[in-house]
């Protein structure tokens, strides 16, 4: 991928994204992502860095939840968003002239970005079968969605929405809990941990 294709394409999204329907998933979410891919990247060693496309890595979590710039938070959208966003992805990622293996990639990484895929398979399938891209992507994503600043924010949110209520009365609380108690469950790689 072309330095141009790069930077058209996570322009796009940042573009795009500017549109969501949940704020909590919004370019400020994506900034947080990113920060902690960075983050994990640098604990990794010098040998798992070389094999990170860090083109691929950053235009996966720009894009990962691009479906929320046509769906609401509902428990529909959290069972499909990772299908939804890939549909979405793609078009834009053929339109920008990507080749086929990378844009085969790209989709993938965003179609199993989310933790609750690997909550759900309870570890059957886990991104750990993966390469390191998809793990990473992954744990920043999952550290983005547990962190203080991202409940706060869900919980401005619940006046607007009977499902985020339910969600941050009921859910929410055991699983933050839970999360912090058991990280490792959560997250792929070890180096996640310590961000």
């Amino acid at each position: 991928m072309s330095q141009d294709q790069f930077e058209s394409l996570f322009n796009k999204a940042k573009e795009l994204m500017q549109r969501t329907l949940d704020p909590v998933h919004d370019w400020f979410h994506i900034e947080r992502v990113l920060a902690n891919a960075e983050k994990i990247f640098n604990l990794l060693s010098e040998e798992k860095r070389k094999t990170i496309d860090r083109k691929i890595l950053k235009l996966a979590i720009a894009w990962h939840d691009i479906s929320f710039i046509k769906h609401k938070a509902s428990p529909w959208q959290y069972l499909f968003e990772g299908w939804r966003a890939k549909k979405i992805a793609k078009k834009y990622f053929k339109q920008f002239g990507l080749a086929k293996k990378e844009i085969r990639l790209l989709a993938d990484i965003i179609l199993r970005h989310n933790w609750i895929e690997k909550f759900i398979y309870i570890r059957m399938f886990l991104s750990k079968k993966r390469s390191i891209c998809y793990q990473i992507v992954q744990d920043a994503d999952t550290l983005d969605y547990f962190h203080q600043d991202r409940i706060e924010q869900a919980k401005m949110m619940v006046k607007n929405s009977l499902f985020r209520r339910n969600l941050m009365n009921l859910l929410k609380p055991i699983f933050i809990n839970y999360f912090y108690k058991h990280k490792r469950y959560f997250l792929n790689l070890k180096e996640s941990l310590e961000v």
